[in-house]
């Protein structure tokens, strides 16, 4: 999935122009804490912290921040994990798409996840295992044919680090709703499963880590 297809069909951008009280309420009213700024002919001019607006005077116009404007935007055919990164470390709440000067639209961070929810299969129903193995053990293929002769399928996989260094946690989302048999089989393989979720224990999980990251990002 590339930028393009994930742009918010909210109206998130402002006027040079515009003074510093509607870009607040602005912010206030869509639960953000950036705005875009274009000029009238959708040309992308910058990207505006909340916090800059807060330092200003209400009826300052936009233009007069401009010692304050970010640059920071993506391409149309940017992938979906470089829009993760931008945003990530940039700790923005929204990302300008942004293509020869023009401005086409801005990615969210809240629709974002609903994005990567899509992408990783997380709302079809399944259940998840996170397997912790040796790195030189990882086969995504041996996995599957593990997962398949259970009559099972793996729906997305990723890979996260360990505290030992030597070893990853595996995190396999499947089809199946049959948990003890398919983790029985997968221990009987020598792996080791830390941890399984149902739909709804999963649910819970990835919504806890979601608020656990927009906390780090300050949203």
């Amino acid at each position: 999935m590339i930028a393009t297809n994930l742009k918010t069909a909210v109206f998130v951008d402002l006027s040079p122009d515009d003074v510093v009280s509607k870009g607040l309420d602005f912010l206030s009213a869509n639960s953000l804490r950036h705005i875009v700024i274009v000029d009238s002919d959708t040309n992308f001019i910058a990207l505006l912290d909340e916090e800059v607006l807060l330092g200003a005077d209400d009826m300052d116009k936009l233009s007069s921040l401009s010692e304050h404007y970010s640059f920071q935007h993506c391409l149309p055919t940017d992938h979906v994990f470089d829009v993760i990164s931008k945003m990530a470390s940039g700790k923005l709440t929204l990302l300008p798409i942004v293509e020869e000067g023009r401005y086409l639209g801005s990615i969210l961070m809240e629709e974002l996840f609903h994005h990567l929810a899509s992408i990783y299969s997380l709302n079809q129903p399944g259940s998840t295992f996170i397997i912790e193995m040796a790195k030189n053990e990882y086969s995504l293929a041996t996995i599957a044919r593990i997962v398949e002769s259970e009559g099972a399928t793996i729906l997305s996989c990723a890979i996260s680090g360990s505290d030992d260094t030597s070893l990853i946690n595996v995190s396999i989302k499947t089809n199946s709703l049959e948990v003890g048999r398919l983790q029985a089989t997968l221990e009987r393989y020598n792996y080791n499963v830390m941890a399984t979720y149902n739909d709804e224990g999963l649910y819970y999980v990835l919504k806890e880590r979601y608020e656990s990251l927009m906390h780090y990002l300050g949203v």
